[in-house]
């Protein structure tokens, strides 16, 4: 052969026999093709040639070569370039040691001759070897003198615009070799420009997997599992010694002295074996050392990392393959490219927390070679508490490593295509020229993305369209990509925003919005997640989703995992008396430290555990709204998984307890949680109350305010059968007739009309028909026992109400017609409501207001102050048209309702607002007794001396019965219920003056 010559191009050089010239470079490329027989290459080398050249007659996609690690990568790949007669190639290794590595094995052609692969007319190929970026003229030289270029991908990825270009130019053909390490962003966009020019990729690896855990870009075109290379002999057994330690002091100390021993078993046996022993960081090579030289020959000991000379590292890899040393202590795996076939045991102390390195460090222990060598040997300690699920299965006593290894190989790939698949099925409707996304689709993939592990599940009630839902945001400047096979959408949206600490536009903040959604067909049910809840409001709203309160439902998610605390439990409380609408609780015992009062004045809205399950450590959370999470970040893939795994949860069956946790016995049923109804018990309903957004956003019916409108419960006319209650929504103006009623179509509780009406409901500056706003915003209904329904989730009370007896009030009706309930303006009518506001004049109130109407507070309000305490009691007023008392609980239940709504006036200033508003809207006074100026002292004077307010309810009907109501029991529990509400939530007595 030739002498080697070596000419500089700049800062690189070519290597080759042959002068580097361009009519040089073609006759070396003119000798290859014909003279080379495949058939003395390796099964899985032969196949891998194949699957490429069968790959690029259809398609143009970057293909991946899977070759477990001591297979013969490099050879294959050199074998390809060869029979396929390719020119103009770039080889990209992931480090220095490869590099050269690499580029001598090309150069030589050493072991294709060797193994009579190739005969003497091969020709061997000019090789440049980049060693440091150049200038875009000398990148071009190196390109047409070189029929084949090696370099690094840390070279590449620095190297400047205009000499990637160059490359990408002059180039037709991009091999990688360990594609695992390709994860830099630059680097991604090197490639993605090489792919966008039509030039052939390739990447080899042994794993599919990056070392981000992330999925390699490209088809696989051949993967030549773990098993196949065992089963063909290409790889030794693995024996696995596993230790059981629970301190790291005690596992350093016995992983070091059975390893030894084995290393000293295997030399007995006539073996040149290395055990190497395996750390995560450089501090750890001198903890464990310790442990070694105690017990084996130090002269034979040597330690090697990154913070040693490169001439010390060279000269220490040298030393072990000449067998100077027989213990090897290193960080990671002694780099890529090191091949020795008598590293055959692994003193594994600090495991690798992927999939993927750990196939790649077992292949390199467990290959086979021509030298005589036996079984490789792991020894680790299973009781590692950083044990990653997808590895939990290896760490088992009696785990069959050769079984559990190939197994999870193939698994691992299997899963891979279908998850590539999903990546790829995405149809990008990303705009890739004009306006402010201009080229922003080129660098997004959508494996690229990675979100916590957090839906919400909403639904809709009819088919959802994903073409027509991308339509829609694009139309309205947002990027959108959905795959319609998946049933998953997902958008963003780039928003600029002020800064408040320069007063211009011309500085500001860019912030990406970013919103997905899986649709799950069967169940009509949509699961999102967003990073901004303004995007999120403004597309559930578009598209009319609905949220799915789940209530109780949503603990069966905690049923596969043990629990080992729940850390937060958040409660909405119902008691105004609290100081807050809203606590999070937290500590060791969270549950126990929680009072039965505690209990029943609030509802569970979200519970937040920490779980041990599948071999990993996580917060779980779920609320009762429809919301679950971990602490885990996921890709796209995983995370329509994830909703998939939610979804078969928390869509079933009710909660079960037996099922549960044992930290959650006793739970279900101790605590305020929602549950799912699917019928409605309209004769249990004492009051229905308007959706709780009233009290945050400003809304009107036509141009009145919401308050103005009463709900008014049509109970002659309740269909008991059908479970149908109507309402009247009534002002001073109109009545509106509807029905609210359960829809088993779309499982929900909704209303409609009798009639249709064209009124509509104003929310600020939207507007919308009246019945579809509350079918949206459904009404609060409470039942007899206080239990009450919150949308679609039903909570039950805690506690049992008798009624205080003591709060009875008999009063002497002679005189007044008990038949007439209004006053109707009459001074002389002698009606129930006349009783009253002469009942207050001798009590000497100061302030009688007269509010009887649609939109009431009550029919009338009675203060006066006595003690310093300002007392602000509310009179409701009912009768019935017959003649006598009686014991009938249909007499209070209109009263009991309206005591129980109410309830919301128990603030002075806020009742003060809505009785100035309606004595100025009324035609006469409706001051009694007193007058605005009076009130307005009273105001005043508890602002000025902190005068305290004392609020009751007084419900008054005399054709109840009193004498009569502690032996009814329905009677009894309504008026208890209604006691125990006022009472217990909103701190008011309550009272029932009857006869």
């Amino acid at each position: 052969m030739n002498r080697l010559i070596k000419t500089k191009f700049g800062k690189n050089f070519i290597y080759g026999y042959i002068e580097p010239l361009v009519s040089n470079k073609r006759k070396i490329f003119e000798s290859w093709g014909k003279n080379i027989n495949l058939q003395n290459l390796r099964k899985c080398q032969k196949g891998a040639i194949y699957g490429v050249l069968s790959h690029w007659t259809i398609s143009t996609k970057p293909g991946i070569v899977v070759m477990p690690t001591g297979t013969g990568k490099t050879e294959t790949l050199i074998s390809l370039i060869l029979y396929a007669k390719l020119n103009n190639i770039l080889i990209i290794v992931p480090s220095d040691v490869l590099r050269k590595q690499t580029y001598e094995k090309i150069l030589e052609l050493g072991v294709l001759k060797e193994n009579l692969i190739i005969n003497t007319k091969i020709k061997n190929p000019l090789v440049g070897v980049l060693y440091h970026g150049d200038s875009q003229e000398n990148i071009k030289k190196i390109c047409k003198n070189s029929n084949i270029i090696i370099s690094t991908m840390k070279l590449i990825s620095n190297l400047d615009d205009n000499s990637k270009q160059e490359l990408i130019n002059n180039l037709d053909y991009f091999f990688v070799d360990e594609a695992h390490h390709s994860k830099a962003e630059t680097w991604d966009a090197f490639l993605g420009k090489a792919k966008a020019n039509n030039k052939r990729i390739v990447k080899f690896t042994a794993t599919p997997f990056r070392q981000d855990n992330q999925i390699i870009d490209g088809s696989i075109v051949y993967n030549y599992s773990l098993r196949k290379a065992q089963n063909d002999g290409l790889f030794k057994s693995i024996n696995f010694l596993p230790i059981e330690a629970f301190d790291n002091t005690v596992s350093d100390s016995e992983i070091a002295e059975k390893s030894t021993q084995q290393l000293k078993n295997d030399k007995n046996s006539g073996y040149s074996h290395i055990l190497m022993v395996r750390v995560s960081k450089i501090s750890r090579t001198s903890e464990v050392l310790d442990h070694y030289k105690n017990i084996y020959d130090e002269s034979k000991i040597v330690t090697i990392h990154s913070d040693l000379r490169d001439y010390k590292k060279k000269e220490i890899l040298r030393g072990i393959k000449n067998g100077q040393y027989d213990v090897v202590i290193c960080v990671g795996m002694l780099g890529e490219g090191f091949d020795l076939n008598m590293l055959k045991i692994l003193a594994y102390h600090d495991k690798y927390k992927n999939l993927s390195t750990t196939l790649q460090l077992l292949g390199r222990f467990s290959r086979s070679g021509d030298e005589e060598i036996g079984n490789a040997t792991i020894i680790t300690n299973i009781q590692d508490k950083n044990i990653s699920q997808s590895l939990s299965d290896l760490y088992k006593n009696n785990a069959d490593w050769n079984y559990i290894i190939s197994h999870k190989s193939e698994n691992t790939i299997e899963s891979l295509k279908i998850k590539k698949e999903f990546f790829e099925n995405f149809e990008s409707n990303l705009i890739e020229d004009g306006g402010e996304y201009e080229n922003l689709s080129y660098n997004i993939k959508e494996d690229n993305f990675i979100i916590p592990s957090s839906t919400e599940v909403y639904e809709t009630y009819s088919e959802f369209d994903f073409k027509n839902c991308a339509t829609i945001l694009e139309n309205e400047g947002y990027l959108v990509n959905y795959n319609i096979n998946e049933n998953i959408l997902y958008s963003l949206k780039k928003d600029k925003k002020n800064i408040t600490w320069i007063q211009t536009k011309d500085i500001y903040d860019i912030q990406w919005s970013f919103f997905v959604m899986y649709y799950d067909k069967n169940t009509y049910k949509i699961f999102i997640y967003s990073n901004s809840e303004s995007f999120k409001e403004n597309i559930i709203k578009k598209f009319n989703f609905h949220q799915s309160n789940l209530g109780k439902k949503v603990l069966n998610i905690y049923e596969d995992d043990y629990i080992d605390k729940i850390k937060v439990l958040g409660r909405s409380n119902l008691s105004t008396q609290e100081t807050t609408s809203y606590n999070s609780d937290m500590g060791k015992d969270v549950i126990k430290n929680i009072s039965d009062l505690e209990k029943y004045l609030s509802t569970i809205k979200n519970v937040s555990a920490s779980t041990f399950g599948g071999g990993i450590s996580k917060i779980l959370g779920t609320s009762c709204k429809g919301k679950v999470w971990n602490t885990e970040k996921v890709d796209l893939f995983e995370w329509k998984n994830w909703c998939v795994y939610v979804s078969s949860k928390v869509l079933g069956n009710e909660v079960s307890e037996s099922d549960l946790p044992r930290i959650f016995q006793g739970f279900v049923n101790e605590y305020n949680l929602g549950e799912n109804i699917n019928y409605l018990d309209a004769e249990r309903i004492v009051g229905i109350f308007w959706n709780e957004k009233i009290y945050s956003e400003e809304i009107k019916i036509s141009d009145h305010d919401i308050y103005d409108y009463d709900l008014i419960i049509d109970r002659d006319n309740i269909d008991k059968d059908n479970f149908i209650i109507p309402l009247n929504i009534e002002n001073q103006e109109c009545t509106i007739r509807i029905k609210i009623y359960y829809d088993e179509e779309e499982n929900k509780i909704s209303v409609s009309y009798y009639e249709q009406h064209d009124l509509y409901i104003r929310v600020n500056d939207d507007y919308y028909d009246l019945v579809d706003w509350i079918n949206n915003n459904p009404f609060y209904l409470r039942y007899i026992d206080n239990s009450y329904l919150d949308d679609k989730l039903y909570y039950k009370t805690g506690k049992s109400y008798v009624f205080n007896n003591n709060r009875l009030i008999s009063w002497n009706w002679s005189g007044y017609d008990i038949k007439k309930e209004e006053r109707n303006g009459n001074d002389n009518c002698d009606s129930v409501q006349k009783c009253v506001i002469d009942n207050l004049f001798q009590n000497n109130y100061d302030i009688i207001f007269f509010d009887h109407g649609k939109g009431e507070i009550a029919d009338i309000i009675g203060i006066y102050i006595s003690n310093g305490t300002i007392n602000l009691d509310l009179y409701h007023c009912k009768t019935s048209g017959s003649g006598a008392p009686r014991n009938q609980i249909n007499d209070l239940y209109d009263v009991c309702g309206q005591a129980q709504k109410s309830a919301i006036w128990n603030n002075i200033n806020e009742m003060y607002t809505q009785i100035i508003y309606r004595s100025k809207n009324a035609s006469n006074s409706k001051f009694i007794e007193g007058n605005k100026e009076e009130f307005d002292k009273i105001i005043e004077n508890r602002k000025k001396y902190s005068l305290e307010v004392k609020y009751s309810v007084y419900v008054v009907n005399p054709m109840v019965n009193l004498s009569s109501i502690q032996g009814n029991t329905n009677q009894n529990q309504l008026l208890g219920s209604t006691e125990g509400y006022l009472k217990d939530f909103y701190g008011i007595d309550f009272y029932v003056i009857g006869s």
